[in-house]
């Protein structure tokens, strides 16, 4: 999956260029494609090590954080991704990696599944996820959810009701907060920023 690179402190809405720039609008594009897992720790693991290089030039350079980043991003932006074609408003943006969902389709992890709680379980047994009486890819069979280095997650539904974020003060693994329909996620998520 890829989405359009943008500023952490704005959003970018390419519908409408008198939106509020501290609204978030989800744009981008989603290619389903399969490939081998080796593929994608290979790359991974590139991103995870040029990330690491740039962290090392900001901690060793006397020119400020940002800077270095800025250089930094352009470069990689327009070296390794892939460019929007067709859109006419801004023919150098690109796409950046955003993640990659890995089906889980053996029995190998369902122990870790298990523990997981029963409004998120695929037992089958009350879940209306379920209902279609057979596995379908993303929705009612477990998934690995693995995220790109650097690119952020709205505050969005997944299936059943459950509403989720995701929280990332980087580098290292992201949290997911999953909260049930049933409470304010808007709330839960104000209570958690201030905390």
């Amino acid at each position: 999956m890829h989405q359009l690179p943008q500023p952490t402190t704005s959003n970018f809405n390419r519908n409408d260029k008198n939106g509020d720039p501290k609204k978030w609008t989800i744009t981008g594009n989603v290619t389903e494609k399969g490939f081998p897992l080796t593929t994608f720790v290979y790359w991974l693991n590139n991103g995870i090590n040029y990330a690491k290089e740039v962290y090392a030039k900001m901690k060793e350079s006397q020119m400020t954080d940002l800077e270095i980043f800025r250089a930094e991003l352009e470069t990689y932006l327009h070296q390794n991704q892939l460019p929007i074609n067709g859109q006419p408003h801004n023919t150098n943006a690109n796409l950046i990696e955003f993640a990659t969902n890995i089906e889980w389709e053996t029995q190998d992890f369902t122990f870790e599944v298990d523990q997981l709680p029963y409004m998120l379980s695929l037992n089958g047994k009350g879940n209306l996820l379920n209902y279609a009486g057979e596995n379908i890819a993303g929705l009612n069979s477990a998934q690995l959810y693995v995220k790109a280095p650097g690119p952020r997650t709205s505050i969005h539904p997944e299936n059943s009701a459950l509403t989720s974020f995701y929280h990332n003060i980087g580098p290292g693994d992201c949290v997911l907060y999953g909260v049930p329909l049933s409470r304010s996620l808007i709330n839960y998520s104000n209570v958690f920023c201030e905390t």
